[in-house]
């Protein structure tokens, strides 16, 4: 069993080696592939430098603002579900046990001046 185990081992192994001179044939070192190089560096360079402005730009997005609008629309229904729940609860309490309003809201510490958002 172990020696089924080391010769697949030694099998993989050898594929290994063969991928990895596969892999650095032709990355010989030269002129060519120096400059290759430093074209490369170059030009990720130039991307950090442009992905950085594009951060900037990004408070401008269409697809930013139009996500943005979405989200704020759904937080003002739920915040004016909340408060109509709030109502009916405050109109519950008021028909139910008799409270007046105004104390209910100071007990809860609802202001007068709470309503749904437009």
């Amino acid at each position: 069993m172990l020696r089924e185990e080391l010769q697949r081992l030694e099998v993989a192994n050898t594929e290994m080696e063969t991928s990895i001179q596969q892999a650095t044939s032709g990355r010989e070192d030269s002129n060519q592939r120096r400059e290759l190089i430093a074209k490369l560096a170059e030009a990720e360079a130039l991307d950090m430098e442009l992905q950085k402005e594009l951060k900037q730009y990004s408070d401008s997005d269409p697809t930013m603002l139009a996500a943005q609008r979405k989200y704020s629309t759904v937080a003002k229904d739920a915040a004016n579900r909340w408060t109509e729940n709030i109502f009916v609860f405050q109109s519950y309490c008021v028909d139910k046990f008799h409270l007046d309003r105004q104390e209910f809201n100071r007990n809860f510490n609802i202001s007068d001046d709470m309503d749904t958002l437009p």
